[in-house]
């Protein structure tokens, strides 16, 4: 909804917007233009003078306008390929996406349905090897003999991963004039249509979406505790799960969930166990939590994959944001761990 200020009056935008949303926008005005007035007249030396946190007087102004949009805008969420919204004005309900919390772009298609459009479902062995690959950084290739599942195949990988963000080579259809870089020293996700297909160096993790299949060698198998998540939640039927969020989307958050949860716990007796200053500390206090995040874990299996993923950029760029005052953490990592603790939005089945 946009609203410009016009002098002392304010009016509504109403090229490109939906007239639902004008009546929306019409209706908080008042509200609206009441924050504004109050916004106006505040000064922030005088709560700086009595000593009050300048943020939390903002925040109240606009608290009037927070509540009256509250009852007319409904999220669920979160979902691996962005929260849905919906508005109810005037008895007509409109629906859209919001962007996901971290960089997942929104054209990515519900999980079950990319991954395996042809099977029907995935199995849940095969989403595991995936899974385990992706999250260690592996070379993963995806065929198929459409253009178009490929492109929607490779946007559900890395939603996978969430809240982890992939941040090696992408490319979600790789043409057959460039095939060359499957010979590339480092980690990436590359589409491939089967009919350029091409033989790949060993290392390379293959997954036939077509087939709903995976071959190659994964470095490590997800944990016994994690697989075990991931074919229970994938078991449940349709109707149990949370807000819209399908299956194998549910399923691997809750994976990538259970293997972080014992991060957010450790890093701050991390952070205050290093001894520099600086980005010199937050080096430091990184291969302190790293190294106690691996002796966290039981010996074998679990500790040999927990070791491997702490060598990935994706797991290091995590860290260091958890290392970070909390009040410095930004909106997506305070809402998985709202999530990861168990917070009132978060108990979703299988989630905690």
């Amino acid at each position: 909804i946009g609203v410009r200020l016009v002098g002392s009056e304010m009016c509504i935008r109403d090229s490109y917007t939906p007239r639902a949303f004008a009546g929306a926008a019409q209706a908080l005005l008042p509200v609206a233009a009441s924050s504004l007035a109050g916004w106006e007249s505040y000064d922030c030396d005088v709560d700086i003078a009595m000593g009050r946190k300048t943020s939390h007087t903002r925040d109240a102004l606009w608290d009037p306008l927070r509540k009256a949009c509250l009852p007319l805008v409904t999220v669920c969420g979160p979902r691996a390929t962005g929260a849905m919204w919906q508005i109810s004005v005037d008895k007509t309900i409109l629906r859209g996406r919001l962007p996901p919390i971290r960089a997942i772009d929104i054209r990515a298609e519900s999980p079950e349905i990319a991954l395996a459009p042809s099977v029907g479902k995935l199995r849940s062995a095969t989403l595991a090897r995936l899974l385990s690959a992706l999250l260690l950084e592996q070379k993963v290739v995806l065929s198929s003999a459409s253009a178009f599942r490929l492109s929607r195949a490779a946007h559900a990988c890395i939603s996978l991963l969430l809240p982890l963000r992939w941040t090696q080579t992408y490319v979600p259809l790789l043409p057959a004039s460039h095939h060359v870089v499957l010979n590339a020293p480092f980690p990436f996700i590359y589409g491939i249509l089967t009919s350029n297909a091409c033989d790949v160096s060993p290392g390379i993790v293959v997954f036939d979406i077509d087939c709903g299949s995976i071959c190659g060698e994964v470095l490590e198998t997800l944990p016994r505790r994690e697989q075990d998540i991931l074919r229970r939640i994938r078991r449940q039927p349709p109707q149990r799960i949370a807000h819209g969020f399908d299956a194998t989307a549910q399923a691997c958050f809750a994976v990538v969930m259970s293997i972080l949860r014992d991060v957010l716990t450790l890093a701050p007796d991390a952070w205050a166990a290093s001894p520099m200053e600086g980005e010199e500390r937050l080096d430091v206090a990184l291969d302190l939590l790293s190294e106690r995040f691996v002796l966290s874990r039981a010996a074998g299996d679990t500790r040999a994959f927990v070791r491997l993923l702490c060598e990935t950029s994706s797991f290091k760029e995590f860290a260091e944001h958890v290392l970070r005052p909390r009040e410095n953490w930004p909106r997506w990592l305070r809402s998985f761990m709202h999530y990861a603790t168990g917070g009132s939005h978060g108990k979703y089945s299988g989630f905690t």
